[in-house]
């Protein structure tokens, strides 16, 4: 044995207990620990969070002393069944210089409170509970005093001593408590303007020892130190707190108060638009009408309903809500986007020709988004996709169409781009952006009706003409022959709009685009 240290430890442990010998202190350290106990936290490792725990009726630890020897015996319970059962010894520790509990040479330290012990080990830290000698957290008394107090309450009255002052609730000031449900326990929140101020969870135990009652019911916050008396009488609750003598605090169910709280934005939802045009932007509040706002700060709402219809935009635009309810508004305000997408447009094409048959490589340029290939104007599926196309081997002249998709937002129109493919000495084709003026004209351009194009420029004379509209349909289509130096065409029954002319011949191809007003 170490007296020395051991007196020492018994100073600094217990410095009310006189100098006891070695088997006197292990005799009061086991009947200090002997009984039923109630886990009410859990740390894993020394610095992790902390877990509180509402301990249901059937949940426990009991610690007894194994007859005739210094161990103890501890079984766990889970809903009255036990679970586990391990016995441990008493030994010196010159790590923690106090006595701890050994098993399998693992030690444990405990450190014991008048109404707890926390036990300390490598990976975890717990702490238990059973307030006071005599508490009993399976009274039938907690089921009903649990089920009566759930609800919202008022506090109508409190005082100090001989002193009461009644009180008038505010509305938007209450307290809601509610059990937790599988535990003895119950929570509650404190409202204050409509908002939850504070939070606080009590375990409702029976306490025979308390001063001025028997068997009195009462709050146990987790510290275990600040204990209510509590009183449920028909339509009130009151609490009294024994670290205060004579101070109370009366709450009651005040039924023609009107409830009060801060309504709740619930849902939101936004829209999307590609280029421009009509959105719905939707919330939803509980309870409350919902209000509508052009920035977070600004006081004046735009719009109030569940349901709101923003003006056309063109570019992006966050709204937001909030809800008020009897003079309540919720906390903050959210957001709702109204999206824009920009629609992309192909900026540019490049044909391609060649001598013979074989592939044709054809380009073309968007302003915004990812460039994708068809067969034709319809076409539901692409081709290929990229800024560059590689046409199969092709052994006729061959028009494709291309488009743009950005974010799920398609181009107005797919331009025809031509493959040509030539079994002459020549071959040459004229994008859409080159200066095609000064090979083809055409007048009057825009045109309410008819229009002629002067072909006097180039090479050889088209054998074919096809015009198409923005969405890239072939609208007209007209074999030419005998033509000198113009060409005519008639739009007057189409759409205003643009329209794509394409000349074909058996050498060269040319793509023009032309307005219908």
């Amino acid at each position: 044995m170490k007296p020395t240290r051991l007196m020492l430890a018994l100073l600094l442990a217990f410095p009310s207990f006189s100098l006891l010998s070695a088997a006197d202190y292990v005799d009061d350290f086991l009947m200090k620990l002997t009984g039923t106990w109630y886990l009410v936290s859990f740390q894993g490792g020394i610095t992790g969070g902390t877990t509180y725990y509402h301990p249901a009726c059937g949940d426990s630890v009991t610690v007894s002393r194994v007859p005739g020897t210094d161990s103890l015996q501890i079984c766990e319970y889970k809903q009255s069944l036990r679970v586990s059962r391990e016995t441990y010894a008493v030994c010196w520790s010159n790590v923690f210089n106090n006595w701890q509990l050994c098993y399998n040479g693992h030690q444990t330290l405990i450190e014991i409170t008048p109404y707890s012990f926390t036990t300390y080990q490598t990976e975890s830290v717990r702490k238990y509970t059973h307030t006071v000698e005599g508490l009993n957290p399976c009274n039938p008394a907690i089921e009903v005093a649990a089920n009566t107090m759930k609800g919202r309450w008022y506090l109508t009255s409190m005082g100090a001593g001989p002193f009461e002052i009644r009180m008038t609730p505010v509305a938007g000031d209450s307290i809601i408590l509610q059990r937790i449900e599988g535990t003895d326990s119950i929570h509650g929140d404190y409202y204050h303007n409509c908002l939850v101020s504070y939070t606080d969870s009590y375990r409702l135990v029976i306490d025979s020892s308390y001063s001025e009652h028997t068997d009195a019911l009462m709050f146990v916050n987790q510290s275990a130190v600040n204990r209510m008396l509590v009183t449920v009488l028909d339509r009130k609750i009151i609490l009294k707190t024994d670290s205060l003598p004579g101070h109370f605090m009366v709450f009651e169910p005040v039924d023609t108060f009107t409830m009060k709280r801060a309504p709740l934005i619930t849902g939101v939802t936004g829209d999307t638009v590609c280029g421009s045009g009509e959105m719905t932007l939707m919330a939803s509040s509980d309870p409350g009408e919902i209000r509508w706002y052009s920035d977070p700060q600004n006081d004046t709402n735009i719009a109030t309903g569940k349901v709101f219809f923003p003006p056309e935009l063109t570019v992006t635009t966050t709204y937001y809500v909030d809800a008020t309810y009897n003079n309540c508004v919720t906390p903050e305000r959210k957001p709702v986007k109204a999206v824009v997408i920009a629609v992309p447009e192909i900026t540019n094409i490049t044909g391609g020709a060649r001598c013979g048959e074989g592939q044709v490589l054809l380009a073309a340029e968007a302003n915004a988004g990812t460039i994708y290939w068809y067969a034709d104007s319809t076409a539901a599926d692409a081709m290929a996709e990229g800024p560059e196309f590689n046409t199969p081997g092709l052994t006729n002249t061959t028009v494709y169409f291309v488009g743009a998709v950005n974010e799920g937002c398609s181009s107005i129109s797919r331009l025809p781009v031509t493959a040509c493919i030539s079994y002459s000495d020549t071959c040459s084709v004229n994008s859409v952006n080159q200066a095609l003026e000064h090979v083809l004209q055409v007048y009057p351009d825009p045109t309410t009706g008819r229009f002629e194009i002067n072909i006097e420029k180039i090479n050889e004379n088209p054998g074919m003409m096809s015009i198409y509209n923005t969405s890239g349909i072939l609208v007209y289509q007209i074999r030419l022959a005998g033509q000198n130096h113009t060409i005519q065409a008639d739009v007057t029954d189409f759409p205003g709009g643009i329209y794509f002319v394409i000349l074909q011949g058996d050498s060269e191809v040319h793509t023009l685009k032309i307005l219908k007003e």
